[in-house]
């Protein structure tokens, strides 16, 4: 089973997931694995746990993770804003900081640190830090835009912790796909 971890404490908040789809797809571009949260009956089960394990025989071969803005937020924010992807190999070791982290925009723009891509992959999952200061990656609002994590070659993943805002951005997650593509 692929975990998918949804860590939204607030009672109910675990349905904005609803609009995503989860992808894996191979070298030639092909989807070899899709699961939709189209409903609240997809997501249900996250009323009763942290996360979601769906279907699919882990470990996964893959070189990338990506978040891609690939359809409208029903809201009209489209700036993809969430606190970070952890990505754990076969024994269970956390490898995203063994990762190269890339964004296909920063908003405000050259507000790197700020907003950059190394928040994705430093393990923090808050968007206050201890001094005060807000950091987390924040693309600009437009379609297209995606956040992509490249570990230079194909690695074993058993599971990708994709963790969500609770404020006020948590549903900037709507219309965005997570897809984890080999080399």
């Amino acid at each position: 089973a692929l975990p998918i971890w949804n860590r939204l404490h607030i009672k109910g908040e675990y349905f904005r997931i609803i609009g995503c789809t989860l992808l894996a797809v191979n070298s030639s571009g092909n989807i070899v694995f899709s699961q939709p949260f189209n409903t609240a009956e997809d997501v249900y089960e996250w009323h009763f746990q942290p996360h979601l394990t769906v279907d699919y025989t882990a470990p996964i071969l893959a070189r990338f993770i990506k978040l891609m803005r690939a359809a409208q937020s029903p809201f009209g924010d489209n700036n993809i804003n969430i606190l970070g992807l952890d990505v754990y190999d076969s024994d269970g070791n956390f490898i995203s900081d063994q990762s190269t982290p890339s964004m296909s925009s920063i908003y405000p723009v050259g507000a790197t640190q700020q907003h950059g891509p190394q928040f994705l992959v430093d393990g923090i999952h808050k968007y206050i830090d201890n001094d005060g200061m807000e950091r987390y990656p924040l693309t600009k609002n437009a379609m297209g835009e995606y956040m992509l994590l490249d570990f230079g070659v194909d690695v074993w993943i058993s599971t990708v912790a994709l963790w969500n805002r609770v404020d006020f951005a948590s549903t900037r997650i709507i219309g965005c796909t997570l897809s984890i593509i080999n080399s």
